[in-house]
């Protein structure tokens, strides 16, 4: 329910007055409808949602665009490479060929949804790619002796030159985000409580996807491991598409605040944290040798596979019982009248019109 008109007036003034990106304007117009100073419309509806026009990106926001973009089609590119190179030895240049190619995905991902739809948690998403993928380019230059190779000083150097201007872009623009809400305020209008319950359903909905991407990076790093036999590698190919059908639908339930099938998925979305335990009991084992003592520090970087798989799986653990939680807290606000504004059309025509738009 919406507040009287004077407060939908003050908070569109403080907006404007905010000098944000395409405030809300005042004097009868729907939130989100105009930019201010003009008819230029600040948000456009797509069957997929609501997202901002390309008018209303700023010059900030390009460049961060422009470098990250360059930043993950680099990436990707030099994946690409190594993997046509190394497909016959399937070594960890292979492995990390394989995982860099797919966050490179999720990058390009968060980069144009944060952006587009001001999703400041996605930003965050992509920042900590980014930080990640820079970790392991470093640990694979040196245990590899990197140095030796022109490609993985060229893969390096790039990274080094794009990574740290797009982090801090990102970082700013996070907190710019943070700071106005524009896209909210858009979308849900002034009622504080409609906000705060949107910023909580677009923050699951982030860490619904880093979700996926950990729990994929999981499978990637083991499949390609050796440890394992045939079946299990099928068995753990599987869990790719299991985990993309689990998220998909995760997201699918809190925009339509389905009870029943948020309950299905919390009771099932128990079964990735037992397959998590079992890669890191795994993993453990694989870190001793015959004589019960851990591999050293220096060894070569091909033995050190499971330490990353053990790290990265022990994240993917923490992140889904993180993940249930936020589900759980976002089930207790059904019916608070939210979905009514954040259903996209894709959705609406199976729910028979129930839902109104913005």
């Amino acid at each position: 329910m919406q507040r009287p008109f004077a407060d939908s007036f003050e908070s569109s003034s403080e907006d404007s007055r905010q000098g944000g990106r395409g405030g809300a304007v005042a004097g009868g117009i729907i939130p989100g409808e105009l930019a201010p100073g003009g008819g230029t419309p600040a948000i456009s509806e797509t069957q997929l949602g609501s997202r901002r026009t390309i008018a209303n990106i700023t010059a900030k926001e390009w460049a961060f665009l422009a470098i990250t973009g360059a930043g993950v089609l680099a990436g990707a590119a030099f994946a690409i490479y190594f993997l046509a190179t190394n497909a016959a030895d399937m070594n960890s240049d292979f492995t990390l060929a394989l995982l860099l190619l797919m966050n490179a995905g999720f990058a390009a991902y968060y980069l144009l949804d944060g952006v587009f739809t001001e999703r400041a948690y996605e930003l965050l998403a992509l920042v900590g790619t980014e930080i990640m993928l820079l970790v392991y380019l470093v640990a694979n230059f040196v245990y590899m002796k990197g140095w030796e190779s022109p490609v993985k000083i060229a893969r390096l150097t790039t990274a080094g030159v794009l990574a740290p201007p797009s982090v801090a872009l990102g970082i700013m623009i996070i907190y710019e985000y943070f700071s106005s809400g524009n896209f909210i305020f858009r979308k849900v209008g002034a009622d504080a409580s409609l906000q705060r319950l949107c910023r909580r359903l677009f923050a699951t909905e982030s860490v619904i996807k880093f979700d996926l991407q950990s729990t994929l990076s999981v499978v990637l790093l083991i499949v390609k491991s050796g440890a394992f036999s045939l079946a299990e590698q099928l068995a753990l190919g599987l869990g790719i598409g299991l985990s993309l059908l689990w998220n998909g639908l995760a997201i699918v339930a809190i925009r339509l605040e389905n009870y029943s099938l948020t309950i299905i998925l919390l009771i099932t979305g128990l079964i990735q944290p037992a397959y998590m335990t079992f890669v890191v009991v795994a993993n453990v084992d694989l870190l001793v040798d015959t004589n019960n003592t851990f591999i050293p520090a220096n060894a070569d970087f091909s033995n050190a596979s499971p330490n990353v798989s053990l790290a990265t799986s022990l994240f993917a653990l923490v992140l889904r019982f993180g993940l249930l939680g936020l589900m759980l807290l976002a089930m207790r606000n059904y019916g608070n009248g939210l979905r009514r504004k954040l259903v996209p059309p894709i959705l609406r025509r199976l729910t028979r019109g129930e839902y109104e738009s913005v």
